[in-house]
């Protein structure tokens, strides 16, 4: 089992992951980022959509996590509507964190 770097993602600070989007039922849908294009945000900024925004609380750089987001957390909300995006489903957001800056203090 890979270790995973220094203490928990926290609101403030910068992260930057890659994700995939997809239906409950599994299909993947077009919304995505990759490691060599990652979304890049500020966790309590509101600039990214609430269920990437709070997914990524606590999660430390390299971790890994599957998020089930209902419309209102996600492609519901009118400022993340999206052409070919369900805006009345729920979607999982499978992310890799790849960078948390500034880093913060390991407390362990």
């Amino acid at each position: 089992m890979a270790a995973f770097g220094g203490s928990p993602a926290t609101c403030g600070q910068q992260v930057s992951i890659a994700y995939g989007t997809f239906l409950t039922d599994g299909k993947a849908l077009p919304d995505k980022a990759g490691k060599d294009k990652p979304l890049t945000f500020r966790i309590g900024e509101g600039k990214v959509m609430p269920a990437l925004e709070m997914g990524v609380v606590g999660m430390k750089e390299g971790g890994t996590r599957n998020l089930l987001a209902p419309p209102n957390m996600s492609y519901g909300i009118k400022a993340f509507a999206h052409p070919g995006m369900p805006d009345t489903v729920s979607v999982r957001f499978a992310i890799d964190l790849l960078s948390v800056k500034p880093p913060l203090p390991d407390l362990d």
